[in-house]
């Protein structure tokens, strides 16, 4: 993946749009899901993707090819949110992540990961 701006489903470039205008932080988790085929999940590849995708600036052309992509969609893409982050943030994403403690935890439904961001630097 080269853009980052781009790894998702076109269809949520449009997400932003849903806070309301005095949102100033979003929080989101990540769940395992049930399944008939095991009654435990083994999560693993967060440290890799935090090294190679959010650890990377993103760049004024990730902003601009995703912008073009965007429009031949017909989706909204939020490039002045964008361009705060790689104004405010050198490129890098503001996300605080965190877990919750091993006490917490469930043999499948675990809520182990928030997301939390400023909605104001928080393009999609």
């Amino acid at each position: 993946m080269t853009n980052p701006l781009l790894a998702t489903d076109s269809y949520k470039q449009s997400h932003f749009k849903q806070y309301p205008p005095e949102a100033r932080r979003i929080s989101a988790y990540l769940e395992a899901r049930p399944n008939p085929f095991s009654d435990s999940v083994l999560f693993f590849g967060l440290q890799t993707y935090m090294k190679d995708v959010l650890l990377k600036p993103i760049t004024a052309s990730d902003i601009k090819a995703a912008d073009r992509i965007c429009a031949a969609h017909g989706v909204p893409f939020n490039r002045e949110g964008w361009e705060q982050i790689l104004t405010d943030h050198g490129g890098l994403f503001p996300l605080e992540i965190k877990h919750c403690r091993k006490e917490h935890w469930h043999r499948v439904v675990c809520r182990w990961c928030r997301w939390k961001t400023p909605t104001s630097a928080c393009p999609g």
